[in-house]
């Protein structure tokens, strides 16, 4: 939230535009604020890797590169699953519980 007005509010994005909403909008319909009670939210991640890649490996390399990342929390420990056999790659969905970048 950038900045709340009388009639509107600005938004700023994850990718840095401005986003004007009417405060009627925002008071008609459901808000959701990932940071107002904690700091932590579930973060998503898909990656592919080459067929024939080691997938025990890429599952094992994958968790101790999360584990070993300061914002990712230890508990829940963080979910790793193939989801997708794609025409070119073996498609990986990653989901941790990841605390703010702006916390001490």
């Amino acid at each position: 939230m950038k900045s709340i007005g009388i009639r509107s509010s600005i938004i700023t994005t994850f990718q840095g535009s401005d986003v004007v909403i009417p405060n009627g909008d925002l008071l008609n319909q459901h808000l959701t604020n990932w940071t107002l009670g904690s700091s932590r939210c579930r973060s998503e991640i898909k990656v592919g890797v080459a067929y024939g890649s080691d997938l025990e490996e890429v599952q094992a390399l994958i968790l101790d590169v999360l584990k070993n990342h300061p914002s990712v929390m230890v508990k829940p420990e963080p979910a790793i699953w193939v989801t997708l056999f794609s025409d070119s790659s073996v498609d990986f969905s990653i989901n941790y519980l990841g605390g703010s970048f702006y916390d001490d």
